[in-house]
């Protein structure tokens, strides 16, 4: 059976060959070079899987140690013989691995540490090796995760991850393979530390001068995404393009496929919305291909299964009505009105998908001074919005949508030719509503906020 490592960064799995099979193989090559040390490991392997499989931990411990011993001898009488090599890596890994199962912590931790030092190893002496890269890397990641779990601290693991991933010698990035280990590698560790311009740096360096595939993808949106956190537009802005150009020729490799399809599009969004953050019209082409993309699936999505796809055409609709509010309100209503039509029969969270265009579609409308019009939107959007948070499966933070839904409708509605009264009562039953509310911690800012201004109104 084999063992398999996890490539934590990007959620891949090298597998490596099991014990058994490699000593097997090492011997079936060449009979007449058989290694007894090599055939006692094989058989304390087969001991070891049986007894693991019957549930016999210490014996199967029992029988690792002797895989383990034999192993060790075998490597001693062949160092160059990579079969041999890559045997002891699969047993070091196994016995960890039957130490987390035993709960022995402190072993697991020893083996795991052992098991990313023979990978090492490995990779010194077969610098140019991919499959010795891989396991180098994915190794590393696994005794980080060892040490975490055994609560060592952080800037040990760190320097642990750092120091595998400087160690892969420039000869092994060729390989795509290699490149997008290196680089979660990396991600991993800018992930993990607040001080992480350096490693976002090499995160991306890792992909090769033109970063492509599917894997690129992800570490180039998380690039961007930090790139903005620490005010470095320009660099998000260059990480963006180069995540839109590997999801194209994703899309490009795969046609018809949604899942390229969605990958794309999520690229365009976030891309999108960022230059629409900064008051860049160049949002809005990018908004209109992702509505676009998402019209065509819907169109190919069976009636029965389209509400997920319905939900993303919403939102798209909704993100280019916001894009266009200044500068075109007349384009911005029409995408606000195509969003809660395509919305319009979905349940629970898409519910609330259907109040944000409706809300957004009066809040234009009401600038225009077409009061009626706005009014009218308003109200539907707080009817959605109250729908949505007296259901029992409603999300948390539905009771400080419908807030704000009220507190955007009693505005409107004390408004030129409104009833004052109405808005009024809207307003009062809201704070009412809210105050008795359990907010989640996460949405108390919005709490606050729509409490002040609903004391306000009232106040008025």
């Amino acid at each position: 059976m084999p063992w398999r490592f996890p490539l934590l960064a990007l959620g891949a799995l090298l597998v490596t060959v099991s014990g058994v099979f490699v000593v097997k193989r090492h011997l079936e090559r060449d009979p007449n070079a058989g290694i007894p040390d090599a055939v006692k490991a094989e058989r304390a392997m087969r001991d070891a899987e049986e007894a693991t499989g019957r549930g016999d931990l210490d014996a199967a411990g029992k029988a690792l140690s002797e895989a383990e011993a034999a192993i060790d001898g075998a490597v001693d009488l062949a160092p160059e013989d990579m079969s041999l090599s890559r045997a002891r890596l699969a047993i070091l890994d196994r016995a960890a691995q039957l130490a987390r199962r035993r709960q022995d912590a402190p072993l697991a931790l020893r083996y795991a540490h052992r098991t990313a030092d023979w990978a090492g190893e490995i990779l010194k002496r077969h610098p140019t090796d991919e499959r010795a890269a891989l396991d180098a890397l994915s190794t590393a990641n696994g005794f980080a995760d060892e040490s975490e779990r055994a609560r060592v601290p952080a800037a040990d693991v760190r320097r642990g991850l750092e120091s595998a991933a400087s160690a892969v010698p420039a000869a092994a990035t060729a390989s795509p393979a290699v490149q997008l280990a290196l680089s979660g590698t990396w991600l991993r560790l800018a992930r993990g530390t607040t001080v992480d311009l350096p490693y976002w740096d090499k995160a991306v360096a890792a992909l090769g001068p033109n970063p492509s595939g599917l894997g690129a993808v992800p570490v180039l949106a998380a690039a961007a995404d930090a790139a903005e956190r620490r005010g470095d537009l320009p660099s998000a802005r260059r990480l963006d393009t180069q995540a839109l150009a590997a999801a194209e020729a994703e899309v490009a490799s795969h046609p018809g496929d949604p899942g390229a399809a969605r990958l794309l599009e999520g690229r365009l969004l976030s891309a999108a919305d960022r230059l629409s953050a900064a008051g860049d019209a160049a949002a809005g082409p990018l908004y209109a291909r992702v509505v676009a993309s998402r019209r065509a699936r819907l169109a190919k999505t069976p009636a029965s299964d389209d509400g997920e796809t319905r939900r993303e055409l919403a939102r798209a609709l909704t993100a280019q009505g916001a894009a266009l509010s200044e500068r075109d309100p007349d384009a911005a209503l029409a995408a606000y009105s195509e969003a809660a039509q395509i919305a319009a029969p979905l349940l629970g969270e898409g519910r609330r998908t259907r109040a944000v265009a409706l809300g957004n579609r009066a809040q234009i409308l009401g600038r225009l001074n077409r009061w009626d019009e706005a009014r009218a939107a308003a109200r539907e959007a707080l009817d959605v919005a109250t729908e949505l948070a007296d259901d029992p499966q409603a999300p948390a933070t539905a009771e400080a949508d419908r807030a704000h839904a009220a507190l955007r409708a009693a505005r409107l509605f004390r408004g030129p030719g409104g009833d004052r009264a109405k808005a009024v009562a809207v307003a009062r039953e809201a704070k009412a509503r809210l105050e008795k509310a359990v907010v989640p911690r996460n949405a108390e800012d919005r709490r606050t906020e729509a409490l002040s201004g609903l004391e306000a109104l009232l106040k008025e």
